[in-house]
């Protein structure tokens, strides 16, 4: 089994941006689920318990004593900051940024010549 050949390691799940792809994919392929089982859980909420279960999941597989209770504290606090990450990752996919306004080309765009007394109002 080769690590290096894989999109998610341990070692990359252990960065900000890896795990919050990863919560990203977790909570929009399993929300509709989760919703189907009548279970009436705030999608915000539940990605906090999704972050905080991968979070604790990580560091025991990366070798963090679980046997203290600082791991599961600070997995507790980074599962809001990943979360709100998964967040931003889920409104940037449904909103792009537009970088380029196209300009009205509508042929309906009234023009008023104020030069000229006896001009009219042309349609463009």
């Amino acid at each position: 089994f080769d690590l290096d050949s894989q999109l998610f390691t341990w070692e990359s799940l252990a960065t900000i941006s890896s795990i919050s792809l990863l919560i990203y994919l977790i909570v929009q392929n399993t929300k509709k689920l989760v919703d189907r089982l009548s279970i009436c859980i705030p999608t915000d909420f539940y990605t906090i318990i999704i972050s905080y279960i991968v979070l604790l999941l990580v560091n025991g597989a990366r070798g963090t004593d679980m046997n203290d209770w600082k791991p599961y504290v600070l997995c507790l606090f980074n599962s809001f900051l990943v979360a709100s990450l998964a967040g931003h990752v889920h409104h940037k996919s449904v909103n792009p940024p537009v970088f380029f306004k196209k300009p009205d080309t509508s042929s309906d765009t009234i023009i008023q010549d104020n030069t000229n007394p006896d001009s009219k109002t042309d349609k463009v």
